[in-house]
Order: C-alpha cells, then structure tokens, then sequence
C-alpha cells in the first residue's frame, strides 16, 4: 500500500492509501463475509441509529449499538480529535480494529477509531471523504 493523507486531530482521525490493484467498494461484515457498500449514511442522519462494528484484529463482530453523537470532540490515544461519532456501548475493540467498519446491512457509516469508558468513537463517512479530498464509490 502507498500512503497518500491522512488526518490526525481536531478535523478526524483517518487515513488514506492506494494500492497497484483495483479496490472494490466493499467492507468486511465478518472474518468470512465481505458486503458491497451499496449506501453512505449522512452524518446528520445518524444520531439514534442502531449500527453494526467489525475488529478484523479482535474478529468481532457486535451490533445494536446505538450513536448517540456526531460531530463530536473527544481524546484518543492522548491526541484530541474532532468530527468523530459517539456510540452508547464499547463493542470490545482492540488495537489493531481501527479502521473497521461501522455499518448496518450495506449501509456505510465510517470507521472505527477508538474505544473505552463504556464508550466507542469513529469517523463517519461524510466527515472522512471531506478530511481526505476523497470519495467513497458504492457498489
């Protein structure tokens, strides 16, 4: 993979890379599942929202767990960042989850940035293809 920008602080906390091949639009449901992003979720349409999380390093997969923020600010790994949502219930993520998908069905959300406290933070969609300059393609 090649680096290509990443946002680290109060506008997010995402990244980006490209690699020699094609990436289609999709997303890792479970260790043996892969599902097409068919749609992105606003930003301002979240809040209240029952959505999936999937840790490729912890192989967990946890739904029903409510957003209960966006636009928020919060700390993680000792570095304030912003333009993050809030969820009522930490799914057990682990280091190496980050990046991991929050979703329901095909339904992009964004990707997983932090956990702890009873809590757990990502970076939805919208707020990760402004940071970046980049666009998510739906399948």
């Amino acid at each position: 993979m090649t680096f290509r920008s990443k946002v680290h602080g109060l506008g997010g906390d995402a990244a980006y890379y490209t690699t020699s091949h094609v990436e289609l639009a999709e997303f890792y449901a479970s260790d043996t599942s892969k599902r097409p992003a068919r749609y992105k979720k606003p930003t301002n349409k979240m809040k209240g929202n029952r959505i999936c999380f999937y840790g490729r390093q912890s192989n967990d997969r946890v739904c029903g767990i409510e957003v209960t923020g966006v636009n928020k600010k919060g700390t993680v790994d000792g570095v304030r960042v912003g333009n993050v949502a809030t969820t009522d219930s930490d799914p057990g993520a682990e280091d190496g989850d980050s990046g991991g998908p929050w979703f329901s069905g095909y339904t992009a959300y964004g990707t997983h940035v932090g956990a702890g406290g009873g809590v757990a933070v990502f970076m939805p969609i919208e707020e990760i293809e402004d940071a970046l300059d980049v666009t998510l393609l739906l399948k």
